[in-house]
């Protein structure tokens, strides 16, 4: 039993995750535009920090239960394969995209976030 409810628990965290990923857009283009104030770009550091704590998390769930990565929502919105690439998009004009300006981007943030989602992402190779 409890098992099945750690399993619960690992998809409820992964359905709230991918919704903080939405609360940013819905596509990469979105996501900069509702971080950007007009001069720089809003301190994305703790939205970052969070998300890359919730992949990790998610990360070593799956690895823990492995039936959890079996579960997959209906719906693209609850989709953590949908969101991802999302993201990594919104990471890499980020991180890429103005670098010869300062507009507040924290790129250790950045990095700490990419690296969660190629280990979570490695995590599927390996089994």
């Amino acid at each position: 039993m409890s098992y099945i409810i750690s399993i619960v628990d690992g998809a409820i965290q992964k359905r709230t995750l991918v919704r903080q990923m939405h609360t940013l857009g819905n596509s990469p283009e979105e996501i900069l535009i509702n971080s950007w104030s007009g001069k720089d770009f809003y301190s994305m550091d703790n939205v970052l920090t969070n998300i890359t704590v919730g992949i990790s998390d998610i990360n070593f769930k799956e690895r823990a239960y492995p039936l959890l990565q079996f579960y997959h929502s209906q719906n693209k919105y609850y989709a953590l394969s949908y969101a991802l690439p999302i993201l990594d998009d919104a990471l890499t004009i980020y991180e890429y995209g103005h670098q010869s300006r300062d507009y507040n981007i924290n790129y250790f943030a950045i990095r700490q976030l990419r690296s969660a989602i190629t280990l979570y992402l490695d995590s599927f190779d390996k089994g």
